[in-house]
C-alpha cells in the first residue's frame, strides 16, 4: 500500500521481478479489501499517508483475525521525520526505509515471511499435538483409573474412573496426600 504511485510501481515490480506475488494497492482505503482478496502473506504499508496512516491501516487490518499473524512491513520517511512505532496487536512489525533499494527491500520482507511461515508451522504442530493429547486423555480416561500426584504424593489429577472407583469427589481428592485412600483392611506393608 503506498500512495506515490511511481514508488508503487517501482516497490511492485522490484517484488515481481524477484519471484513475488504482488497486489499493489494506491488507496489505503481500499487496502483491507485487497487483503481480504489477495490473502497476502506479507503486507508492506506506506508509513505516512494523507487518507489514512500506516499505523491506522495496521490497527484495521490486525483488528482481522485473518491478518492477526500476518507480518506487517512500514516503509518509513527519512530518519528525521519518523515517529516511533506504536505496539500493535500481533506483533511481525517491522520498518525499511521507503527509498530502500530493491535487494534490501527484497531482503527485508523474504525475511519476514520466513520467519511468519515457521511460526505458522509450529503453531500448526502444536495445534496438532494438543489435539492428540486431547484424544490419549480421552482414550485413557475411558479405560483406565488414572490419579496423578507431585513428587511428594499430593493429588494433582484424578479422571471420572478413579472418583467413581474411590467413592470421592474430584475436589475431595485435589490436594490431598494419596495416602488419604489407604484402607484399614490392608496392613502397612501393602502399601
Amino acid at each position: 500500500v503506498e500512495t506515490d504511485a511511481d514508488r508503487l510501481e517501482r516497490h511492485a515490480t522490484d517484488l515481481r521481478a524477484s519471484g513475488m506475488e504482488v497486489e499493489a494497492v494506491g488507496d489505503p482505503l481500499q487496502a483491507h479489501a485487497a487483503a481480504v482478496r489477495f490473502r497476502p502473506e506479507c503486507l508492506v504499508l506506506q508509513r505516512e499517508m494523507a487518507a489514512c496512516s500506516g499505523d491506522e491501516l495496521a490497527a484495521v487490518v490486525r483488528a482481522d483475525a485473518r491478518f492477526l499473524d500476518t507480518p506487517i512491513v512500514f516503509l518509513m520517511p527519512s530518519a528525521g521525520e519518523a515517529r516511533p512505532l506504536p505496539q500493535m496487536e500481533g506483533g511481525g512489525e517491522s520498518c525499511l526505509p521507503q527509498s530502500a533499494a530493491p535487494g534490501v527491500l527484497i531482503a527485508g520482507i523474504t525475511l519476514r515471511v520466513k520467519r511468519a511461515r515457521s511460526l505458522r508451522r509450529l503453531n500448526e504442530d502444536l495445534r496438532a499435538a494438543l489435539r492428540e493429547s486431547r484424544l490419549l486423555r480421552l482414550a485413557l480416561d475411558v479405560h483406565a483409573l488414572v490419579c496423578i500426584t507431585d513428587a511428594a504424593g499430593v493429588i494433582a489429577y484424578v479422571n471420572d474412573a478413579f472418583c467413581r472407583a474411590s467413592g470421592y469427589r474430584r475436589r475431595e481428592l485435589l490436594g490431598q496426600s494419596l495416602s488419604m485412600l489407604r484402607s484399614e483392611a490392608h496392613p502397612s506393608a501393602y502399601f
